[in-house]
């Protein structure tokens, strides 16, 4: 029987449930962030993924057939070409963006969600303007993109959601 992993990331923890082909929870698992964690940070992150995963029964690992992994709207970082994060990780509810409105404003469309403080798009041009030392290629990527990437090892794969609010 195949199985199939949804794991959300939210601003109070982490879960997962593995389902099967008729829809029945097989295991259902939760990582609550300590209080002494800085929940936004990607070894955090990292930590609670593969805690999650050790959760589920190694025999219902093996007949996973798909992942799916939700983490919250607008919570990004910068990586290099390894996946190793080279900026702190900017949650979603982060304002710095507001530096970049009137560039936003010029850039889309009025009354769009990405002409935000907040949105995805502002943090990629705060990021561009405000790290130094950006040599190399890097990668910005959305919390669900950079989970994924721990799990598939490919840099570049994004969410259509992500995508678009990007």
């Amino acid at each position: 029987m195949n199985l199939y992993l949804g794991l959300d990331f939210g601003t109070s923890g982490a879960r997962a449930v593995v389902i099967d082909s008729n829809l029945r929870v097989k295991v259902q698992t939760k990582y609550i962030w300590e209080t002494t964690e800085e929940n936004k940070l990607p070894h955090v992150w990292q930590k609670a993924l593969f805690s999650l995963i050790s959760n589920i029964p190694q025999e219902m690992r093996r007949k996973i057939r798909a992942i799916a992994i939700d983490g919250t709207s607008a919570t990004v970082l910068l990586c290099d070409g390894d996946g190793k994060p080279v900026t702190e990780a900017l949650p979603y509810n982060d304002s710095r963006g507001v530096a970049m409105m009137n560039k936003l404003k010029s850039i889309g469309p009025s009354n769009h969600p990405v002409i935000s403080v907040t949105s995805s798009l502002a943090k990629l041009l705060w990021l561009a303007e405000n790290t130094s030392g950006l040599n190399q290629t890097y990668y910005f990527l959305h919390q669900a993109d950079w989970l994924g990437f721990l799990l598939h090892g490919k840099l570049g794969v994004s969410d259509y959601n992500n995508v678009l609010k990007l």
